[in-house]
């Protein structure tokens, strides 16, 4: 029982950890493009409301949170060659999660992928798919080399699951600005 609390408090780390560093590249795109930004768990947003960003301004702010988060699972996918660790294993397992639950939810509103997909003229989900299929392959190829078992994983993707909605539902309530 204490080894899964403590996985459990892994992955709730590991999911707010990635939350915050998604959500703080996007503000560093928005704050690199030259506006006034802030942002919270789950949202990031330049300041000015009225503001309309270009395309391209559009594509670059879209694009900067999975970029680090694509980037988070890629270096654990490369450490993980070399070394075994559950905690990087986890770190590139929440990032597949937390791209695989985004573009289900892009069924309510367009998030990163799915703003990205429109922009570029590709039907909603093109592009959440293909992330989210990378992200499964690099899981799946770990997870075969490290002999990661369905159970091991089920029971990530429901703690991840958990944390995620822990999160989105936190930061929904009582949206706390970092910015």
């Amino acid at each position: 029982m204490h080894k899964i609390v403590k996985i459990f408090g892994i992955v709730f780390l590991v999911t707010l950890l990635s939350f915050f560093f998604h959500e703080l590249f996007h503000w560093v795109a928005y704050e690199l493009l030259g506006y006034k930004a802030g942002f919270s768990l789950n949202y990031a947003a330049v300041k000015d409301k009225e503001l309309i960003l270009s395309y391209g301004e559009k594509l670059v702010s879209s694009a900067a949170g999975p970029i680090f988060t694509i980037l988070q699972a890629v270096i654990c996918y490369y450490l993980l060659k070399s070394k075994d660790s559950i905690v990087l294993y986890i770190i590139m397992f929440a990032a597949f999660v937390q791209r695989l639950m985004a573009g289900i939810f892009n069924i309510f509103q367009p998030n990163d992928e799915g703003r990205i997909s429109l922009a570029l003229g590709l039907p909603l989900f093109t592009i959440s798919t293909v992330v989210v299929c990378f992200l499964f392959y690099l899981v799946y190829k770990t997870s075969k080399e490290k002999k990661y078992t369905v159970k091991d994983n089920a029971l990530f993707f429901i703690y991840s699951i958990v944390a995620i909605t822990t999160i989105v539902f936190v930061d929904n309530q009582f949206t706390i600005q970092f910015v």
